[in-house]
């Protein structure tokens, strides 16, 4: 019972200090961290092609924790239409592909974004996560059945496709 108990109270804390913004939260491209991030700002590149770059995560959630971004400033999952899909596709496919070669199977992997307010930076990232987690609360935050703020790439796929 205390587990659920420190879990909800671990709930509450992340859910009252999302409503304030982050610092880099950003109205402005110009002005956005991953607009401007490069092999030069200290970031380890894991990948970068004219599309999309993908790097590890500054505050890993589990064993492998890689971010997918687009170079395309897109606000968030929220802001995706159905001429994103291919975008998004190539996102899910480069990070699927760097996670398996990392070792990872289909069965200890998640791929998918948080959902605002619950996103940390206002730029398009898929987080792909290579199991298990650092600690046992963490993966609440990235559950497929927290439908409030993570949801599945593919659930945005299938979104995206019907919008299309």
């Amino acid at each position: 019972m205390s587990g659920l108990r420190n879990f909800y109270i671990v709930t509450t804390v992340i859910l009252m200090f999302s409503c304030f913004p982050s610092r880099h939260q950003s109205r402005l491209p110009s002005e956005c961290v991953f607009c401007t991030i490069s092999e030069h700002s200290g970031t380890r590149m894991v990948y970068q092609d004219e599309d999309v770059i993908a790097f590890h995560d500054i505050r890993p959630a589990a064993k492998t924790h890689l971010l997918v971004v687009p170079t395309k400033h897109i606000e968030t999952v929220k802001a995706l239409q159905g001429h994103d899909y291919t975008t998004v596709k190539k996102m899910e496919a480069v990070g699927r592909r760097l996670l398996r070669e990392q070792g990872y199977t289909e069965e200890n992997t998640r791929l998918g974004f948080h959902i605002p307010p619950f996103n940390s930076i206002n730029h398009l990232h898929l987080h792909c996560l290579g199991l298990p987690f650092r600690n046992w609360w963490i993966g609440g935050k990235y559950s497929h059945n927290t439908p409030l703020w993570f949801i599945s790439v593919e659930k945005v796929l299938e979104k995206l496709s019907a919008d299309a």
